[in-house]
């Protein structure tokens, strides 16, 4: 009886065996699951990223408005003031240069407005 005993507790353990280590790897992928689906908080590297990504995309979108407000910059000199877009043209090289200018000017100004937008959240913030 006892050999019986035995054998038979032997067997359950090497069949319950399989199912315990399945079940521990289900349960390790699924929290590996749960942590990459869930989003980090107050984490230093994931912050970081993000901020990265947001300054990369007002990056690209100062560029285009930059370029969109030295065009309206431009057909504004052009319209009221042709007098003056003669001379800076002339001082500048040629219109295209002037455009240019205008755009860079844009371009810093979306800055220098970001900075200021910055520095009043940080005061009322505090």
């Amino acid at each position: 009886m006892s050999i019986e005993r035995q054998f038979s507790r032997s067997i359950k353990q090497i069949e319950r065996m399989p199912q315990k280590a399945l079940y521990r790897q289900t349960k390790l992928i699924t929290k590996r699951f749960d942590m990459l689906l869930t989003p980090k908080k107050g984490g230093a590297k994931g912050s970081m990223g993000k901020k990265v990504a947001r300054e990369i995309l007002w990056f690209f979108a100062s560029i285009l408005i930059g370029f969109l407000l030295g065009f309206i910059f431009y057909s504004i000199i052009a319209h009221f003031y042709y007098d003056f877009l003669v001379k800076a043209s002339h001082v500048m090289g040629s219109v295209i240069n002037f455009y240019y200018f205008l755009f860079i000017v844009a371009f810093v100004g979306i800055y220098v407005v970001r900075a200021v937008n910055w520095a009043i959240k940080l005061t009322l913030q505090k």
